[in-house]
């Protein structure tokens, strides 16, 4: 194995420990702030299943103007090639209700949420989402040191947030 190869795969391995931790301490927090039954996974391919059955959902709930920005098997496959990355699917009563993608800067001075989605149908965390994503990305920014932590173009609704 090459050793580019073993750094990558250390590399890897680090951060996917990394994430599960702020996955964990989060889930913890957020069990004892709300009521509700809360799950936060890497994006597995169940996931990238469920949310590929979010593109017939835009059109059911009366969205006929608003398609899906992303097709996240795609996006998952391009975030993967960083070992820093921000990654956090959402689950509640085995649903799931969100999907995030980022990126953590090479120096980990950074970390970044670039695509964020809810599930368009009704779901136990309609609404929650976007605050579980961002406090996701304090939590890991706080583990990796990071000095900032942003949500890079977000929508006009998130501005304000």
């Amino acid at each position: 194995m090459s050793t580019n190869h073993k750094n990558r795969r250390i590399a890897e391995e680090t951060y996917w420990v990394i994430r599960a931790e702020a996955m964990s301490i989060l889930e913890k927090e957020l069990k004892e702030a709300i009521s509700q039954d809360i799950q936060l996974t890497h994006i597995t391919p169940e996931a990238l299943n469920a949310a590929f059955a979010w593109r017939d959902n835009y059109f059911a709930v009366g969205r006929q103007f608003h398609e899906p920005a992303w097709d996240w098997n795609k996006e998952v496959k391009r975030f993967k090639r960083r070992p820093r990355r921000v990654e956090l699917a959402i689950w509640s009563e085995n649903q799931l209700c969100g999907l995030v993608l980022g990126r953590i800067s090479d120096r980990c001075v950074v970390a970044t949420i670039h695509l964020i989605e809810s599930n368009p149908n009704h779901n136990p965390l309609k609404g929650m989402v976007a605050p579980i994503a961002t406090r996701y990305l304090e939590t890991l920014a706080v583990s990796i040191n990071a000095q900032e932590d942003s949500i890079e173009s977000p929508v006009n609704g998130l501005i304000n947030f």
